[in-house]
């Protein structure tokens, strides 16, 4: 009985899909068929379920079939299904990316790990284990009841495995490194389709891989992390300046990296500067927080200069909350729904460098600044020592920035409401990262790192790790996975960045943007 009624579901699949697509959809039409067959209670025809992504470019992607695997072994079903049947496929986690087809697949399979979203803390609370598609609003509320921490991301609503795997900035970095530093273990079914939990005792290649490495080197379906006692609270505060504060702000802002982090590792910041459309206003708004400033009536002394600093009035915000609560703050200001374009290039603290930047920023803005939607911002993430010197532990990571710093990430974030704008933000972003990169360079003070999670599709983010990292990633890479299925150019897992390319379709167009930096 029970095998007729998965013959009918295969059978309804198969009608489900439309007959004149393409050989390869034709692939993935049998690949679904596969799976549903496998695990029907994790099959879902295109149209079905509820299927939540950030960004919209994202939503306009339509996969074949979406499946939601429960556990590794579902995982490890599907993976055999897309390697067996030659069909490409994505992994959405949190579904925060914003570069389309990188976690939605376009006539393939989508990999929706949704169910991944469990938080265990261990008997002796010194770790815990986080599922792949956790965001990290759930796992902090999680933690908070226990009075524990862990290193994480800066906004609720952002998936731990992306941020993870791509490096992780956090609100602890300036004392214990970035997320990737903090994790002890991954589950992890490899590209030949076997469930592993890889430690640096087990496999210290890929260990070292992952973190950092990106999605080359399989699916995470779960992250055993480290965990320090804290206090669920902590100190955010918010006030916002017209541009012509700029001097004053950058001189504070110089002075905080090079400076007051070092002798206050519990502050941190990062600094947005960016067009108000409905105000038709400039302004920069810095977003500060304190691990142990215990009020929400004084500022913290890291902060003094900043407060010295006349905003605009009533646009103070200074709060003493739970770490959930202040990131579902910055969530707010990263909208579900929006068309969105990030791009990112590191380079030593410069003063001089940040103010050129802000200069070509608002000549840039005027072709766009009246697009509907338009949410334009320039934003500074600081990355002192306390950053990069926790990255030689447990075997050190790939990202080529251990015992670096003060170094500044700059970030182009540009949101916008309509698909027909497109070409205009696009053409805007690439401008101004073609000038900033210019004059980062023409500074003397141009770093190859590039942070994976605010790159664009363009960019080489592996170059950027240094020659030796990132030669060791594409042999540990080909190692894991000789067939290339995630390997980009003609391997199956599509979208993002990858390690390795497999065929004669090379990803020209990073390189071509590396040879230009």
């Amino acid at each position: 009985m029970l095998h007729s009624i998965y013959s009918v579901s295969v059978f309804c699949v198969f009608l489900s899909f439309d007959v004149r697509r393409s050989s390869t959809s034709s692939n993935c039409e049998l690949a679904c068929a596969s799976i549903a067959e496998s695990i029907p209670h994790a099959f879902f025809l295109r149209d079905e379920g509820v299927n939540t992504l950030w960004d919209s470019k994202q939503s306009d992607v339509i996969p074949a079939c979406r499946v939601e695997p429960s556990n590794p072994e579902e995982v490890s079903i599907i993976l055999k299904a897309t390697i067996e049947e030659q069909c490409h496929f994505a992994i959405r986690g949190g579904g925060h990316s914003r570069i389309s087809g990188s976690s939605n697949a376009e006539k393939g399979i989508t990999v929706d790990l949704k169910t991944f979203n469990f938080i265990e803390i261990g008997k002796d609370k010194k770790t815990v284990r986080i599922g792949g598609g956790s965001v990290w609003g759930d796992v902090y509320r999680a933690l908070e009841k226990e009075r524990l921490m862990v290193v994480g991301g800066r906004v609720s609503d952002v998936g731990v495995g992306g941020l993870t795997l791509g490096g992780g900035i956090s609100f602890f970095s300036n004392k214990r490194g970035w997320a990737c530093d903090s994790v002890t273990a991954f589950e992890v079914v490899l590209p030949n389709t076997s469930v592993q939990i890889v430690t640096k005792d087990s496999n210290l290649d890929v260990y070292w891989a992952l973190r950092g490495g990106g999605n080359s080197f399989g699916v995470v379906t779960a992250f055993h992390m480290e965990l320090f006692e804290r206090k669920p609270e902590i100190w955010r505060g918010m006030r916002m300046y017209t541009f012509d504060k700029i001097p004053e702000l950058l001189a504070a802002q110089h002075k905080f990296v090079t400076e007051v982090q070092a002798q206050d590792p519990d502050a941190v910041a990062f600094f947005p500067y960016g067009y108000h459309q409905p105000y038709d206003l400039l302004m920069s708004m810095p977003t500060m927080v304190h691990g142990t400033h215990n009020s929400n009536e004084t500022w913290p002394a890291a902060f003094d200069d900043f407060k010295a600093i006349e905003g605009i009035p009533d646009s103070t915000s200074i709060v003493h909350k739970p770490l959930s609560d202040c990131t579902d703050d910055v969530a707010l200001m990263n909208p579900y729904g929006m068309r969105t374009i990030y791009q990112t290039i590191t380079y030593k603290v410069s003063t001089e460098v940040d103010r050129k930047i802000l200069e070509i920023y608002q000549e840039e803005l005027q072709p766009i600044k009246s697009l509907e939607g338009a949410v334009p911002f320039i934003i500074f993430h600081p990355t002192p020592a306390g950053h990069t010197d926790p990255m030689k532990k447990n075997g050190g990571n790939p990202l080529g920035l251990a015992g670096l710093g003060p170094l500044m990430i700059m970030q182009t974030s540009w949101m916008w409401k309509n698909k027909a704008d497109d070409e205009a933000f696009y053409e805007s972003n690439r401008s101004i990262f073609e000038r900033a990169t210019a004059v980062a360079r023409e500074a003397g003070v141009l770093v190859p790192y590039i942070y994976q999670n605010y790159a664009w599709e363009s960019q080489d983010v592996f170059a950027g790790y240094g020659k030796e990292n990132q030669a060791r990633l594409k042999k540990i890479q080909s190692q894991i996975d000789p067939d290339g299925v995630f390997a980009g150019g003609e391997g199956l897992s599509k979208g993002y960045f990858k390690v390795n390319m497999k065929g004669k379709h090379g990803n020209t167009k990073a390189q071509q943007t590396k040879d230009e930096l």
